[in-house]
């Protein structure tokens, strides 16, 4: 049974001399940067992530720290963004929040885009030249309570409003505790919707959408397989002669969590809290990308 994680830099970190990854750590201020390149085919499937350039910009308990503190770090996610975008130039940027926003550990995608400097309609409707880059934005809602799968919602949207590049938020699995609401993770390879809580959609990104989409994400729930697997090798670590073999591990594990009870997700008991933070700090940031013309202050501002 092999540890969940949508996180690439967690997925890598045991192989990083591997030919087919490029990885690069930084750290500044307290906040750690760790920058994964999947180079090639070979590395997406040893790896189980696409070809692409992944950036996690992480802090321990940074929700417990000060404003300048949250603001430090959403620069440096607004930098990995910038980064992700590259040369493309939008003009138009569509903003998904992706998630369910009646479940706490799943409204990340939601409550970021409530926070988002909307202007695309000022633009649009009233026909006033206001320069910059116009952004909309998106909350589809889950497949259960919509009855339409998110893609198809997003597909068509994109295809009336023709954005250059859709930006996507939505929330993650670790496979460490530690990692859980410490981490950002940015990256230009799209998303699976509802990975982070086991209930896999239709990929979005540049194959299936038709235009680039930068997908940010924060690390929310840990599976309790995954929880459970880190838990054994903790307890053997200093006598590694007496821990199960891999298989024993899958096997003790299915049958008291899975057998019964399905899939179990965790999350932390702040989680609420946590949410809110985690979303101001991805909506400063991605504000921060997209409205280049505004000076900081204004952004906070705006959002308020």
């Amino acid at each position: 049974m092999n540890a969940r994680t949508d996180m690439a830099y967690e997925a890598v970190l045991q192989n990083i001399e591997d030919q087919n990854i490029k990885i690069k750590e930084s750290i500044k201020d307290e906040i750690r940067r760790y920058d994964v390149h999947i180079l090639n085919d070979q590395g997406s499937k040893k790896f189980n992530k696409p070809v692409g350039r992944y950036i996690t910009i992480e802090a321990d308990d940074f929700y417990q720290k000060d404003l300048d503190f949250m603001h430090k770090i959403a620069s440096m996610i607004a930098k990995a963004i910038d980064e992700c975008v590259g040369a493309a130039n939008p003009k138009t940027v569509l903003a998904v929040g992706l998630g369910n926003k009646h479940m706490t550990a799943d409204s990340l995608g939601p409550m970021t885009v409530d926070k988002l400097i909307i202007n695309r309609h000022i633009h649009s409707e009233h026909n006033i030249n206001i320069g910059g880059v116009l952004m909309c934005a998106l909350s589809p809602g889950v497949l259960g309570i919509t009855g339409i799968e998110t893609y198809d919602i997003i597909k068509g949207v994109a295809e009336k409003v023709s954005p250059d590049i859709i930006i996507t938020i939505d929330a993650l699995a670790s496979k460490s505790t530690h990692r859980l609401s410490s981490a950002f993770q940015v990256t230009n390879t799209g998303i699976v919707p509802g990975a982070g809580v086991g209930n896999h959609r239709f990929k979005l990104s540049e194959q299936t959408l038709g235009m680039p989409v930068i997908s940010i994400g924060v690390p929310l729930v840990v599976y309790a397989s995954t929880l459970s697997l880190d838990i054994i090798e903790q307890c053997f670590m200093k006598t590694p002669e007496l821990a199960p073999d891999q298989d024993q591990e899958s096997k003790l594990i299915s049958n008291i969590l899975t057998s019964a009870l399905g899939e179990l997700v965790v999350t932390p008991k702040d989680i609420d809290a946590i949410v809110q933070k985690c979303a101001y700090v991805l909506a400063v940031a991605i504000n921060q990308a997209i409205h280049k013309d505004l000076a900081f202050k204004d952004i906070i501002g705006l959002m308020n």
